[in-house]
């Protein structure tokens, strides 16, 4: 749907057990930026360690939250 201002979704509602689709995201960053790359670690790094991540993922159950980099 389209969201325009004045839009209200106080409606809206999540359908416990029901699974439309499987989406994977990544963030990407232009080659040669480290100065970048390291706030956008240490943001994450905050979210995880204020437990931000963590009442994220109790409210919207998930498999697999990676923060770390996997060899």
């Amino acid at each position: 749907s389209m969201v325009q201002e004045g839009t209200d979704f106080s409606d809206l509602m999540v359908v416990p057990g029901i699974r439309l689709s499987e989406e994977l995201y990544a963030v990407g960053f232009r080659e040669n930026s480290p100065e970048t790359v390291e706030k956008v670690n240490q943001a994450l790094k905050e979210l995880v360690e204020d437990g931000t991540v963590a009442r994220l993922a109790d409210k919207y159950p998930t498999v697999l939250v990676c923060l770390e980099g996997v060899e």
